[in-house]
């Protein structure tokens, strides 16, 4: 299973919860599963300056301008994410039609409202809730992919531990330290890794 971004928080999940289901992972930036409980601490400025998306989709405001601007919104964090990836407007155009889905504004914010506890999940899910809130460890062969050019996290370094699960001490931080993992190749950006 292999994910990025949302996909890989899915692919995580799946790996930690139901190893069974899964060979193996792929996962950009290492340990991705939500801790909702410590969102609530602040990060130093210059790691809270590059989650402005998240912020922005926390009011109403924010809800209205995503829904207003949903391409132009997604071209902004393709470039703040993925700063030397030159993407072509072919690129970004073949995207475009996803934002359309009509139920695309209210799931992308209330994600971003969730994640930070501001909202509620859906109570059908709260067992499952419970079970990603105890951090579980993915005990399954997997292979991490570490974007050099990554604004939202820094790359942890080119070690690798064969063996060692992901946990949530390899979650990215965005701070400087490295982090454990297995580092099978170093990108240039996060959104662009498709293409290399």
């Amino acid at each position: 299973m292999a994910g990025y971004d949302w996909g890989g928080r899915a692919a995580c999940l799946v790996s930690a919860l139901w190893p069974d289901r899964v060979g193996g992972l792929v996962t950009c930036s290492g340990y991705n599963v939500q801790d909702i409980a410590a969102f609530a601490a602040p990060q130093p400025p210059h790691v809270e300056l590059r989650l402005w998306y998240q912020y922005y989709l926390h009011g109403e405001r924010g809800r209205a301008g995503l829904a207003a601007h949903r391409a132009a919104y997604a071209r902004q964090l393709w470039r703040d994410w993925s700063p030397t990836w030159d993407f072509t407007d072919a690129d970004f155009e073949a995207t475009v039609g996803s934002f359309d889905n009509p139920d695309f504004v209210e799931v992308v914010v209330h994600s971003y409202r969730h994640r930070y506890g501001l909202v509620d999940g859906d109570p059908a899910y709260q067992a499952t809730e419970d079970l990603i809130a105890a951090l579980p460890r993915i005990e399954l062969p997997t292979v991490v992919l570490d974007p050099v050019d990554d604004t939202i996290s820094t790359p942890s370094g080119t070690h690798e531990q064969p063996g060692e699960p992901l946990t949530p001490e390899s979650r990215p931080t965005g701070r400087d330290e490295p982090r454990p993992g297995r580092v099978l190749r170093r990108s240039t950006s996060p959104v662009g890794m498709h293409r290399e």
